[in-house]
């Protein structure tokens, strides 16, 4: 069976199943490829291919935080090519102001050509205390569509951080509408939502049933939405295996 352009909606130590980067499947073989994974500079990058190992993950998708490089991990991912791939770097206070600061190291790493992905991009993400700031961007802002258009051209897909359960309602209605258009704007693109955007069973089953293109990274989700992702997991399993039959 060959699953050509489809990502699983998972459980488990890894996030999302992104089969993007997968080899044709034999019969009965299941493996997890983590599609969002982040390390700062007090992360031992050895522990991470470690950990790989243990958890069963072939493959991940890293990207660097707080004072950690980026070229740390291409330095890795040269070295481990077959289990890491570097992301490109969007957060941080150049992103949220969108100074030039940003574009210039946006656009440098796209065109080094040693990134394979590109991070997670911070629409909202609510301010945890001393240790995060607040971030609230729609996609429609510049910052936004420049990482958005580099991961179009080079066919990755697009990881969104909305924070949905920290937002009021309106500006929740404003999000979830963001999310929506942009969506069927590009419909041919894949987008994975960090942490289920903090949304409960139902309102991911309505997502998934209104765009085969948005994808859910289940980590730090809330444990009680669990049994009610698993049901709709299962649902979606069974249309992708269907249509890799087909194929």
């Amino acid at each position: 069976m060959r699953l050509k352009k489809y990502v699983l909606h998972a459980t488990g130590i890894v996030a999302a199943m992104l089969l993007l980067l997968a080899q044709p499947l034999k019969a009965g073989e299941l493996y997890f490829i983590d599609a969002h994974s982040q390390v700062d500079e007090k992360v031992d990058l050895n522990d991470v291919l470690a950990l790989m190992q243990q958890a069963g993950v072939r493959h991940t998708i890293l990207s660097a935080r707080g004072k950690r490089k980026g070229s740390d991990l291409v330095a890795v991912a040269s070295r481990h090519a077959s289990q890491i791939t570097p992301a490109v770097r969007s957060k941080g206070a150049p992103f949220a102001e969108g100074s030039p600061k940003y574009f210039r190291m946006l656009d440098a790493q796209v065109a080094s050509g040693k990134y394979g992905a590109m991070a997670e991009v911070l629409l909202y993400h609510a301010k945890k205390g001393n240790k995060a700031p607040e971030y609230r961007l729609l996609p429609r802002e510049k910052a936004v569509v420049a990482a958005l258009q580099h991961a179009k051209r080079q066919n990755w897909p697009f990881v969104i951080h909305i924070e949905f359960a920290a937002l009021p309602g309106t500006d929740r209605r404003v999000f979830m509408q963001a999310m929506n258009e942009l969506l069927k704007k590009y419909p041919h693109m894949n987008f994975v939502l960090t942490h289920m955007g903090q949304l409960g069973p139902e309102e991911v089953s309505r997502l998934i049933n209104e765009h085969d293109n948005l994808y859910f990274h289940t980590a730090w989700m809330n444990p009680a939405g669990m049994t009610g992702l698993v049901r709709v997991g299962f649902k979606r399993l069974h249309r992708v295996v269907e249509a890799g039959r087909a194929a």
